[in-house]
């Protein structure tokens, strides 16, 4: 687990296949030590189960494009996939899938996933180990970003990771990172500013609770330790908005304004707490320094050229509708958009690397596995969701809020570009969801433990 969270990140975002396997690879791999241990009687009792019975469900579907099929009950299934497999030029058996080594690669991918939920799951069982994979996650992307910025202000002198055509564009149009593609290298650091700023949250509420004790707590362990997770998280900032990302930017905005909003207007408490001078106060300073960077970033210069233009994105998303339109029920496999979106697509778009994706996840999703695959996948990642976000009478700790912003900046981004192309996105979305998950379950037993006097 922990080779992948270190070296996945700087294999483009595990884009290419080869990058691909090898991350599935090691979670199937710490997987099967999990079975092979004592520990899975523990997550086969837990609320977990409720996650990976859904995503199993999903793995079987998908499963079912692999197979050979009569074209009778293709064609009562999916016509345009009669019409496919029919056509005098196609020598594949038939198979709902238009693609089976594409739909392959993505089954693989969907297991590991799958696989990934009890594997977390059991892993934050151990003390401490949730709150260190957020440290390792955070250190992670905040060592990419002084790579990133080194490149970006040297013109790439110190660039190892070549970029995957066509997105090698030069260092000075926008930092891209690990990654090829810089709007999936920005989201990954929206996320990771999200958990570094809920890590440093949880630090300074550590050191409040001490405060009254410690006399000396500026010079203390811990306000060193928060010293160098908020430098961390500035760094990984200041890298965000020198990708020329705005979906990733405005993603993490609205992800910030919607959890804090809610946590903080849905009990009294909360909000008299924050009108207290002290938060006022360091809230002012967090939003005017924030804005200072902003204004400064290359992702304001570019919203001040482009505002909110979506580079022929409308184009992409209209070629999706009409590839779903065309195989609603079942999709074209999932894995298999880059390969048919050809035959759908106006030629003003060309065949650029950008024009062989929706930008819209959902759209695509629902072009490639159809109302009943993208109803089985919504049906697990609300699975995921719910454990997250569900409402709670326990005090929400800071890293649960963090892991609230994480999903929901993927998911808001997920609606303006493209995230599935990279596997470590998937993943890392995964990950922060079980962490959310065992921080809400956290709390819950903490506030029993109050309540009965056994903590």
């Amino acid at each position: 687990m922990s080779t992948m969270l270190i070296v996945t990140p700087w294999l483009h975002g595990a884009e290419l296949l080869w990058e691909q396997m090898l991350t599935a690879a090691l979670i199937f791999l710490s997987f099967s030590l999990l079975l092979l241990s004592q520990s899975r009687d523990r997550v086969r009792h837990s609320s977990i189960r409720y996650i990976v019975i859904p995503g199993i469900i999903w793995i079987c579907y998908h499963m079912l494009y692999l197979l050979p099929m009569p074209l009778s009950l293709l064609k009562l299934l999916s016509p345009s996939a009669f019409s496919w497999y029919t056509h005098p030029l196609m020598s594949e058996s038939p198979a709902l899938s238009l693609y089976r080594f594409a739909t392959l690669t993505e089954v693989i991918k969907f297991a590991a996933l799958v696989a990934l939920v009890p594997l977390v799951y059991r892993l934050c069982q151990f003390r401490q180990t949730a709150e260190t994979l957020i440290a390792v996650m955070v250190i992670i992307a905040a060592i990419t970003s002084v790579y990133s910025l080194l490149n970006f202000a040297t013109a790439g002198r110190f660039d190892i990771i070549p970029a995957i055509p066509p997105w090698d564009y030069p260092w000075r149009e926008g930092i891209r990172g690990t990654y090829s593609y810089k709007n999936q290298y920005a989201t990954y650091l929206a996320m990771s500013v999200a958990l570094g700023t809920g890590w440093s949250m949880s630090i300074y509420q550590s050191i409040r609770l001490r405060s009254g004790i410690a006399t000396n707590w500026l010079f203390s362990r811990s306000f060193l330790k928060l010293a160098i997770v908020v430098l961390l998280t500035g760094l990984t900032y200041i890298t965000l908005l020198n990708t020329a990302s705005r979906g990733a930017v405005l993603s993490l905005t609205l992800s910030v304004l919607l959890v804090f909003g809610s946590y903080v207007l849905l009990q009294a408490d909360r909000r008299q707490a924050l009108m207290r001078p002290r938060a006022l106060i360091a809230g002012s300073l967090v939003l005017i320094v924030g804005s200072l960077l902003f204004v400064q970033s290359s992702a304001f210069e570019r919203f001040t050229q482009y505002e909110f233009e979506d580079n022929g994105r409308q184009q992409l998303r209209e070629t999706a509708i009409h590839v779903f339109a065309d195989f609603p029920l079942t999709g074209t496999g999932a894995g298999t958009y880059p390969y048919v979106q050809h035959n759908y697509k106006p030629a003003s778009l060309g065949n650029s690397g950008m024009s062989q994706r929706a930008h819209n996840d959902y759209l695509e999703t629902l072009a490639t596995q159809g109302i009943i695959g993208a109803g089985l996948t919504a049906l697990f990642i609300c699975a995921l969701l719910s454990g997250v976000f569900k409402r709670s009478n326990a005090d929400v700790s800071p890293f649960l809020l963090a892991c609230r912003s994480g999903v929901l900046t993927l998911l808001i981004q997920s609606a303006i570009d493209v995230n599935l192309s990279t596997f470590w996105l998937p993943v890392y979305f995964i990950i922060i969801c079980v962490l959310g998950w065992h921080f809400r379950e956290a709390s819950h037993v903490n506030r029993v433990q109050k309540e009965t006097g056994t903590i």
